[in-house]
């Protein structure tokens, strides 16, 4: 696999974030098995090996807009509604993920507020989504992750495990550890295949292509 699309069944609902009963069930000493559920599944979509397509099909509520935001990418449909509802159901948790997708005070708003937000709002306030129809979440998603994996498989895994390490490193140390990414890639015949493509105005004929 080189790209994965991950998405709701259906054409209503992406995730509606965690089940109420559970919460109501929950005391301090069997909420950290319950958290840590949670975080295992926000983890494997962060450091899934292959870049990650959010296809949000429906509402992303809570747990289920920070599993979007977790993805590299997110194509949404014109329907689709995003919220941080936790205070109105007396849990915390999902700023931190909110903050990958907003400008902090957008996310702060939703999350006092407890409000679903429209898409079209959220690409309003900066959120860097494209909006489909409903019936043309999906296609899209596979549209480009077919893109994706036309690329160099050796590229592609070497650009996410950076990717993941740069995020919280400054600028220079960021672009150091990229340039080594770089020369780790040097010698792999993916990488000379790449640029004689695009000297010779073809598409690339990768190895394991």
């Amino acid at each position: 696999a080189r790209a994965v699309v991950l998405t709701g069944a259906g054409d209503r609902i992406f995730c509606g974030g965690n089940d109420l009963i559970e919460f109501t069930k929950m005391d301090s000493r069997s909420a950290e098995g319950n958290m840590r559920v949670a975080r295992q599944t926000f983890w494997a979509v962060l450091e899934c090996s292959v870049p990650v397509i959010g296809a949000i099909n429906g509402s992303a509520i809570g747990t289920g807009m920070a599993l979007a935001a977790c993805c590299d990418f997110v194509i949404a449909s014109e329907r689709a509604k995003f919220g941080l509802p936790e205070l109105r159901a007396g849990v915390l948790g999902g700023v931190k993920f909110g903050a990958r997708m907003l400008p902090e005070q957008a996310v702060r708003r939703m999350y006092l507020l407890s409000e679903a937000v429209p898409v079209q709002e959220l690409v309003s306030w900066g959120a860097p989504i494209e909006i489909v129809g409903v019936g043309q979440v999906l296609p899209r998603a596979l549209e480009l992750a077919h893109v994706i994996a036309t690329q160099s498989d050796p590229a592609i895994r070497a650009a996410k495990e950076a990717m993941r390490s740069v995020e919280a490193m400054d600028l220079k140390s960021a672009y150091e550890l990229e340039q080594r990414y770089t020369i780790r890639l040097a010698d792999h015949p993916d990488s000379k295949e790449a640029v004689a493509a695009l000297l010779e105005h073809r598409e690339p004929r990768f190895e394991m292509q």
